[in-house]
């Protein structure tokens, strides 16, 4: 069985049966993960656009 063959099939089935249970399970990680990949921190102004040259 491919990983394709996997998440359309009974796996993937049951994770779309069960969304509560998986976000549940990976909520800790969305704060650190979203942190780590912005470019600019929350809370922080944004970089002002460059300008006219």
């Amino acid at each position: 069985m491919t990983v394709t063959d996997a998440w359309n099939g009974p796996i993937g089935l049951h994770w779309a049966d069960h969304p509560d249970r998986y976000n549940a399970m990976l909520a800790r990680f969305d704060e650190p993960l979203f942190d780590s990949s912005s470019p600019v921190r929350r809370g922080s102004p944004s970089p002002a656009p460059p300008g006219p040259r």
